[in-house]
């Protein structure tokens, strides 16, 4: 039970840390509403690629972050060296 609660609090940390991150970002760009970066292919690639350079998080939970598809993710992963 220990080790389960260990990785739970890991991944709560990752997911706070994942949420600082957008709205760190939001906050630099000016931006208000998720739409915004979901318009905008740039804005949507930067904050994917910054949530994959620095928040540990899968595919699957910058997905759920940002309310968007696993293979738009998985795509810009790809692509992001």
């Amino acid at each position: 039970m220990n080790a389960w609660r260990y990785k739970e609090d890991i991944e709560k940390e990752r997911l706070g840390r994942g949420q600082g991150i957008i709205s760190e970002y939001y906050k630099e760009k000016g931006l208000t509403e998720a739409r915004q970066v979901m318009k905008d292919p740039v804005y949507l690639e930067e904050i994917i690629k910054s949530l994959l350079n620095k928040s540990k998080l899968s595919h699957r939970q910058i997905s759920s972050l940002l309310r968007i598809s696993n293979s738009i993710v998985h795509r810009i992963s790809l692509e992001k060296d």
